[in-house]
């Protein structure tokens, strides 16, 4: 991962926390950071890719 995408991340985080301070909502940053934690995890989550497992068939001994 480039570690310059966490920039604009940093940049945006602290202009709405900002905002939100300025307009007298501190008592609503915790959630509203949590509100945004969880709407990053969205895409972080769609942007893994995914293999299928495949479980390997037992194998059958005769005896």
């Amino acid at each position: 991962m480039n570690v310059g995408a966490f920039n604009p991340g940093a940049a945006a985080g602290s202009v709405i926390g900002g905002a939100i301070v300025a307009s007298g909502g501190l008592r609503w940053t915790r959630w509203i950071a949590a509100l945004l934690s969880l709407a990053g995890f969205g895409p972080s989550y769609l942007a893994v890719p995914r293999e299928s497992v495949k479980i390997p068939e037992p194998e059958v001994v005769s005896v």
